[in-house]
């Protein structure tokens, strides 16, 4: 049985359900034992109760205590793999993953400086960087994402996919 935690920061739509989805459809299936890292208070119906973990939405205040805790869970939880799912839960769950679990981040969106401002932008811009490096495979849901982070970190190239 491949034990698979599934992170995920606040999310009220698409990560949410697509999180919920991918649980409820492999979870106790096709030899995956499957949990959900997530913010109390998830408005999204899950298939299982998440374990809380608050993946803060500020680029550099509170990540220490959310790696702590991923840190904690991972140990705890005995996971093989973390599949975490955004920029923000990709990089905390990156550092927290460090030679206790395999990797896989979701990238689902782009940082675009119209809309999280120019400031976020600049400081969301080297994670990226960092999560496809640190991650065993980087996941992007559209080609146009994936060609972006290929262009940031070429020698990634071969580990990213659409």
């Amino acid at each position: 049985m491949t034990r698979v935690l599934e992170v995920m920061a606040q999310s009220a739509g698409g990560i949410a359900r697509h999180v919920a989805q991918v649980t409820g459809a492999l979870d106790g299936r096709a030899g995956f034992e499957i949990d959900i890292a997530a913010p109390p208070g998830t408005p999204i119906a899950l298939p299982k109760r998440p374990l809380s973990v608050d993946i803060p939405k500020a680029p550099l205040a509170g990540h220490r205590r959310a790696v702590e805790e991923l840190a904690r869970l991972i140990e705890r939880g005995a996971y093989d793999v973390v599949h975490a799912h955004g920029l923000r839960a990709g990089l905390d769950a990156a550092w927290a993953a460090r030679g206790r679990a395999r990797l896989i981040v979701t990238l689902h969106n782009l940082i675009h400086p119209q809309v999280s401002g120019p400031l976020r932008a600049r400081l969301y811009r080297p994670a990226e960087r960092v999560v496809v490096r640190l991650a065993e495979r980087t996941l992007a849901v559209s080609e146009q994402i994936a060609a972006h982070l290929r262009a940031l970190e070429p020698a990634a190239v071969d580990r990213i996919e659409t």
